[in-house]
C-alpha cells in the first residue's frame, strides 16, 4: 500500500561515521503485518531522532484522491554547504506546522545542522531545532546502542513499573498512538538542571559490519 514504508519522522536525523550507521532507523520494519506496534512504534515519531509536539506523532497528510497516493510532509531545504571545515544544512517543514501535529499557520518546525571538522577522525555536530507551536516539545534521540555508557549532569530515578506512558501502563498496551507504551525500563532525571548535561552511548556493531573492532562512542551534550 501507499503507506507501507512511510514513517512519521519529519526532519529525522541520521548519523554516519567510520563507514558505520551510528543512529539508524529501528527495523525495516520489525514486521510488515500492519499491526498497531508497527504503526505507532516502528513508524512512529517517538522511534526517530526528531521532535514530538504535544506528545503526538507527526500526522500523515490526507491521500490524494486523483493519484491514490499519500502526500508526504516534506522538508524545505533553505541552505546547504558541504565545503570546507564547517558544513551546514538548514531545513524547515512548513507543512508540518500548518497541517501536521499542531495546526498553527505561524508555527515553526525547522532544523539547522552544523558539522565542524576537528581533524580527519573527529567532527562535532551542532543541532539547532526551532519549534513554535504546541505546549510540549519532546526531543527524541537514539543511537546504535543498547548501553548508556555514562551520563554527566543528570541524576536518574528508576520508574519501577510500567512504561513511558505511565507506571500503571504495561508494556505493549494498545491504544497509545504516540507509542509510549513500547518504551520500558524508564529512568527520569530528578531535578534536571537547566545547564549542560551529556549522555554517552556505547556504539555496538550488532551485525559485525566494521572492518576492524573499534571502541566507538556517541556523546550527546
Amino acid at each position: 500500500g501507499a503507506n507501507s514504508h512511510k514513517h512519521m519522522d519529519v526532519l529525522n536525523l541520521g548519523i554516519e561515521a567510520y563507514g558505520f550507521n551510528m543512529a539508524p532507523d529501528l527495523g525495516y520494519p520489525e514486521a510488515a503485518d500492519g499491526a498497531e506496534k508497527n504503526i505507532v512504534w516502528g513508524q512512529g515519531t517517538i522511534n526517530h531522532n526528531t521532535v514530538m509536539v504535544n506528545e503526538q506523532p507527526h500526522n500523515r497528510l490526507p491521500s490524494n484522491n486523483v493519484t491514490g497516493t499519500t502526500e508526504r510532509t516534506n522538508g524545505n531545504p533553505l541552505h546547504f554547504d558541504d565545503s570546507g571545515r564547517v558544513k551546514v544544512m538548514d531545513i524547515d517543514a512548513p507543512t508540518l506546522a500548518t497541517n501536521g501535529t499542531y495546526a498553527d499557520p505561524s508555527g515553526i518546525f525547522r532544523r539547522t545542522l552544523v558539522m565542524i571538522r576537528v581533524n580527519d577522525e573527529i567532527s562535532y555536530g551542532v543541532d539547532f531545532f526551532r519549534v513554535k507551536g504546541g505546549k510540549t516539545h519532546t526531543y527524541n534521540f537514539h543511537a546504535m546502542s543498547d548501553e548508556i555508557y555514562e551520563t554527566e549532569g543528570l541524576t536518574f530515578a528508576q520508574q519501577t513499573m510500567g512504561t513511558y506512558a505511565g507506571p500503571d501502563v504495561a508494556f505493549g498496551t494498545l491504544g497509545y498512538s504516540n507509542g509510549f507504551s513500547w518504551l520500558y525500563n524508564v529512568r527520569r532525571a530528578v531535578y534536571p538542571q537547566t545547564g549542560e548535561f551529556s549522555i554517552d552511548f556505547k556504539i555496538k556493531d550488532f551485525r559485525q559490519l566494521l572492518k576492524r573492532p573499534m571502541d566507538l562512542h556517541l556523546r550527546m551534550t
